[in-house]
């Protein structure tokens, strides 16, 4: 084995000065690196709080499959832990008359983030499936989120609005019937606001000889 040949030439001063020089520059950038490295993980270890505090769903799927999902997401999916959602496919959470519509939404999320634009989902009306089977109403809106690794990352918000699609649904099964029964009142009888006509009864059409509702209606 060749020995360490000790026959080089010692460095001179200036090649020390420059060494040190350059070793001190050097500490100088770990040290910034690891301020920078320590602030950023406060910051996503802050903002990751700040998610699991949000009370709207937020989950975040990549390459079509859930990598995130915070404590109210959990809680509208019926989820025992984050653990039963990651992994799965994200779609697998969206009842099937609604899965087309979904897939085309973040089709076209991610074919604008690939133009170098930014693009929204609003919110729309969805049906989820709960992990206990139950169907739930659901507003979906999704963001496109550019990732380092060139994956395709998708940012979703949904709330559960099932009981408010119920009390309107309600509202107005409650409304028909109101209509109905006031049609079948033998006086005449209009609703009437700002002066403006808004419902007529049939018997409000004879009196006043008019063909139907839409020649009432409107009117002062």
């Amino acid at each position: 084995m060749s020995e360490f040949n000790h026959s080089s030439s010692p460095m001179t001063q200036e090649q020390w000065r420059r060494l040190e020089q350059e070793l001190r520059t050097l500490r100088k950038e770990v040290a910034r690196l690891s301020l920078f490295e320590q602030e950023n993980v406060r910051q996503t270890g802050f903002l990751q709080q700040l998610i699991q505090l949000i009370p709207i769903g937020v989950a975040v799927h990549t390459n079509g499959i859930a990598t995130f999902i915070n404590q109210a997401g959990i809680a509208i999916l019926k989820a025992k832990n984050a653990d039963a959602v990651l992994g799965t496919p994200a779609i697998e959470f969206v009842h099937p008359d609604f899965r087309q519509g979904a897939l085309e939404r973040i089709q076209t999320l991610l074919a604008a983030t690939r133009e170098n634009a930014t693009p929204i989902a609003p919110y729309a009306e969805e049906k989820f499936q709960r992990l206990d089977g139950e169907m739930i109403d659901v507003s979906v809106a999704a963001f496109p989120m550019k990732k380092s690794d060139g994956n395709a990352a998708v940012l979703v918000l949904f709330r559960d609005i099932t009981i408010q699609k119920r009390q309107q649904q309600a509202l107005l099964e409650r409304e028909a019937r109101f209509r109905q029964l006031v049609s079948l009142l033998p006086d005449a009888t209009i609703i009437h606001k700002n002066n403006k006509i808004l419902f007529a009864n049939q018997a409000a059409i004879q009196l006043l000889k008019a063909d139907s509702a839409e020649d009432v209606i409107g009117r002062s």
